[in-house]
């Protein structure tokens, strides 16, 4: 159960993201479900090892390059999902960017799966 509150959550997250016209879209809601699940696997398994192959870069920009780490990905699930689309690498980051706070939102208020509220 909690697996799926996380995905409920994640594709929420991403739909606020996709309201901002910010060159990240979605079709339709199966669309944005399929890529709340492809960026969790995405993060889970390629943003690793691109940050430890990046190391260099996040040393030498003081950690900015993670930005980048992050753009990548979500530009890398608007390639794989289709009707998910991410419009470039900086629509990813700004995309990467207010996921990451709207994410922080929700589990600002408890909402996250396994959490007491």
């Amino acid at each position: 159960m909690q697996i799926v509150i996380s995905l409920i959550l994640n594709a929420l997250a991403l739909w606020v993201v996709t309201r901002f016209n910010i060159g990240v879209h979605a079709d339709s809601v199966t669309a944005l479900l399929v890529a709340a699940i492809v960026f969790g696997v995405v993060n889970a398994i390629v943003r690793p090892l691109l940050l430890l192959f990046s190391l260099p870069f996040i040393i030498v920009t003081l950690g900015l390059f993670v930005f980048i780490v992050n753009g990548l990905t979500l530009w890398l699930v608007g390639a794989l999902v289709p009707g998910f689309h991410v419009d470039g690498l900086w629509a990813g980051v700004v995309g990467s960017i207010l996921l990451g706070i709207v994410s922080w939102i929700i589990s600002a208020f408890g909402l996250r799966a396994g959490s007491e509220v």
